[in-house]
């Protein structure tokens, strides 16, 4: 009895402890769709978010703590959805879904989320399973 008690807590625990559904640091994103994503930034985000990320006066940090705080225990489909429908202010959704996924990629590097190996999906229901840490 203790054997069989001891062996199904120990699965209850490595399936606690496990990488949950919808968590960051397990790399939800590739480096080949960061990299894309940076050169996709610099050329259609930095003149107003700036090349490090930290935005201007009027417009939220999307690195360090300003990310955490604005962005955090929210759903990735949230930051997307945000980005695609308002980004660039010139011509608002006017990327592919594609794009706005890399450059979503690039964001979560910056702020020190880990690269795999599968890539970011353009879709806001598939990025509504992962949930950007709190700090």
């Amino acid at each position: 009895m203790k054997r069989t008690a001891i062996a199904a807590f120990s699965i209850f625990a490595a399936a606690v402890f496990a990488q949950a559904p919808g968590d960051l640091s397990g790399g939800v994103f590739s480096e080949a769709q960061a990299e894309r994503g940076a050169e996709m930034y610099a050329a259609r985000c930095a003149s107003c978010h700036l090349a490090d990320l930290s935005g201007e006066a009027q417009s939220p940090s999307l690195a360090g703590i300003g990310f955490a705080f604005v962005w955090g225990g929210r759903p990735l489909s949230e930051l997307f959805g945000a980005i695609s429908r308002n980004m660039p202010p010139e011509q608002p959704g006017g990327l592919p879904p594609s794009s706005y996924a890399d450059i979503l990629a690039f964001i979560l590097r910056a702020n020190d989320y880990p690269a795999g190996s599968s890539e970011l999906p353009g879709d806001e229901d598939a990025l509504a399973k992962f949930t950007i840490p709190a700090f």
